[in-house]
């Protein structure tokens, strides 16, 4: 998470000036291309609605211009199916990480699995890059339920006794 496409250096939360709220995604090109993601991007969101803050704009990031060339064609594609696109399509730009408050909110707001994520991870910057906090946070907000989660834990290398008490607490959840 993060502030991103504008101007002001440094930025946080309480000061973005003209940036919007982002995230930046690592991810493997053997495993994912770029328009799968796309594609996800584009599933997942109302981007013909005008926005109601640049705060909170859909944008989409090129890092080059290859990415900038599929990015401009996915939009075509969208703009095909739906009519007006409000999503702004922005390179040459810097990633300003937010705060460490403004991480992984839906964990930071659930204490009981922040207390287990802290016997696992020792520092702050350890859960913030965990990708294992990133999975289970989409998972708390309702993307995807306990059985999912149960099939994703052995890649986190996790102690059965973390990994039991989540998913009982997710399991809870989803009843």
């Amino acid at each position: 998470m993060g502030y991103a496409g504008g101007t002001s250096v440094n930025p946080t939360y309480r000061k973005m000036g003209d940036h919007i709220e982002t995230i930046e995604m690592d991810y493997d090109p053997q495993i994912v291309c770029y328009e799968s993601l796309l594609e996800v991007f584009w599933k997942n969101g109302r981007h013909d609605r005008v926005p109601y803050s640049r705060q909170y704009k859909s944008a989409i990031f090129a890092h080059n211009n290859e990415q900038l060339s599929l990015v401009r064609k996915s939009e075509e594609k969208y703009k095909e199916k739906h009519g007006e696109s409000y999503v702004e399509i922005i390179e040459n730009f810097s990633f300003f990480v937010a705060e460490d408050y403004h991480q992984k909110y839906w964990l930071q707001h659930t204490p009981f699995l922040l207390k287990i994520f802290f016997e696992v991870y020792e520092t702050m910057t350890d859960f913030i890059h965990a990708t294992a906090t990133a999975r289970i946070n989409g998972y708390i907000r309702g993307y995807g339920n306990h059985k999912e989660l149960e099939l994703e834990f052995p890649k986190f290398t996790w102690p059965k006794k973390q990994q039991q008490e989540i998913l009982a607490f997710l399991h809870k959840r989803d009843l």
